[in-house]
């Protein structure tokens, strides 16, 4: 489950990524920060951002001693000040959350996760005990609930849904937030929008992609070799380094060609057109899911999303 916070698409957040520790990730055009889960399978956090310089928060470990809960997060500079936003996974087990989580909850903060808390207030069908607690936190720190009600999370299993995905932030940031529901790409779980009304200039890299198709290898070679033979070598191995990068940059900006780097568009969204007959068949299937035998509309649900998938 993914959320995206809107700086024309600067951040993303997701849960349950369920990679392991060894599992290699690389998304063009985003930088990754993930927190993989270490002793079993499933789990796991990530924020992919795009564009815009941030800080990996440290979070003292013992705030999630004794419970299941993971969390991460980031800082950046949002009109001259911190923002903090946070993002949270707890699985559906009978742990509480942690007493010392409160203390994080600070001005400047956006909290984003599916703790499998369940309150009327955000839209869940009852309440259970995680849904209390939290429901005691935001109360206590004046946190404001970005949520509108709707459901976020369908079991097309046990055909029920909930507002499991909570969004909430603190009390000088939760009026100029917009939270909208997006298109469902195959997940169990909505996509959600959270666009922030205070705008600011997000500084870009104006940093230039070698391009190594057109080098001129012979004489990037010759030019080394002959930097190389024309270096004094020094007594101490941190400046021999220094004057070796300086040469082969030298060499490089002369011989290898630089460009600009590339907008990397998204392999694929809601308006694909070729998503679009597949969401289409699954929206009427699930609309129609109480007209027909459930059994036979959970395996349709199933068929279809794993072609969007």
């Amino acid at each position: 489950m993914q959320w995206v916070m809107d700086a024309r698409i600067t951040k993303k957040r997701n849960q349950e990524t369920k990679l392991k520790t060894i599992t290699f990730l690389k998304i063009k055009g985003y930088s990754i920060f993930r927190l993989d889960r270490q002793n079993r399978s499933g789990g796991g956090l990530a924020f992919l951002i795009k564009n815009i310089n941030y800080q990996c928060i440290n979070i003292n470990r013992k705030i999630a001693d004794g419970s299941n809960l993971e969390i991460q997060g980031i800082r950046i500079i949002w009109r001259g000040k911190p923002l903090n936003i946070f993002n949270m996974y707890h699985p559906p087990d009978l742990k509480s959350l942690p007493t010392d989580l409160q203390d994080l909850f600070t001005v400047g903060n956006i909290w984003l996760g599916d703790l499998n808390a369940k309150q009327p207030i955000w839209g869940c069908s009852t309440a259970n005990p995680r849904g209390n607690e939290l429901l005691d936190i935001i109360d206590d720190k004046c946190f404001s609930i970005l949520n509108d009600g709707m459901v976020t999370h369908f079991s097309y299993s046990y055909n029920k849904k909930e507002a499991l995905d909570i969004s909430i932030a603190s009390s000088d940031l939760g009026p100029s937030c917009k939270w909208t529901l997006l298109e469902n790409l195959g997940s169990d779980h909505l996509l959600i929008l959270i666009e922030l009304k205070k705008r600011q200039i997000v500084p870009t890299s104006n940093n230039k992609q070698w391009i190594f198709k057109k080098a001129d290898w012979q004489s990037f070679t010759e030019a080394v070799d002959n930097g190389i033979k024309s270096i004094p070598l020094k007594d101490s191995v941190d400046l021999n380094w220094c004057s070796f990068k300086e040469m082969i940059l030298r060499a490089a900006k002369k011989y290898i060609p630089r460009g600009k780097l590339k907008n990397r568009k998204p392999y694929l969204s809601s308006k694909s057109l070729l998503l679009q007959p597949l969401l289409e068949e699954r929206k009427r299937i699930f609309e129609n899911r109480n007209t027909g035998k459930s059994n036979h509309v959970r395996i349709e649900l199933n068929k279809i999303n794993a072609k969007i998938k």
